[in-house]
């Protein structure tokens, strides 16, 4: 529990300072509109223009600010505000972001943008569960998470750190 909180606080510290630059909109950072998700390595997930799902360093990349909206209790869509794409899982593996064509949100050919919201009890971290898998012991349950090359990656434990992120404005 001590290390936790030695950790949360560090990572809470590195970002404080490094978003002390602001980028060159001068506009105070909490006044920018969306989230920003920083994992535990300390990488912001960014959602590139191209589809591309990275991390990166700079809490004030334009790219890593994100709108998390709930559509029902515990489930959410994360979206890039500047490239409007949507993060999705595509099959058990991969993670990407794609544009929502479908006017529905909750649309059964939407699954793959869809994530489960989980706060970790004792923290304030959360992780984010892929909606496509089932919730039956047979399968692993799929989450969202960053390596520390800031890399996306796919965690099937709620427990490893590299699925853990930070909500911050």
């Amino acid at each position: 529990m001590h290390n936790n909180i030695m950790l949360l606080m560090l990572i809470f510290m590195n970002v404080l300072i490094g978003c002390q630059s602001m980028n060159s909109s001068s506009v105070p950072a909490h006044i920018l509109p969306g989230v920003v998700l920083v994992s535990r390595s300390g990488s912001f997930i960014r959602i590139g223009p191209d589809g591309q799902v990275n991390g990166t360093l700079h809490c004030n990349d334009d790219y890593a600010r994100l709108e998390i909206q709930a559509v029902a209790p515990g489930l959410v869509y994360i979206k890039g505000i500047q490239s409007g794409l949507m993060l999705a899982m595509a099959g058990k593996r991969n993670v990407l972001a794609r544009k929502n064509i479908l006017p529905a949100i909750l649309h059964p050919d939407n699954r793959d943008i869809l994530w489960r919201e989980e706060a970790l009890l004792g923290t304030c971290f959360k992780t984010y569960k892929s909606f496509l898998e089932k919730n039956d012991l047979k399968r692993l349950s799929r989450y969202l998470a960053l390596n520390a090359s800031g890399r996306p990656a796919v965690s099937t434990s709620k427990y490893v750190s590299r699925s853990h992120f930070l909500k911050m404005n």
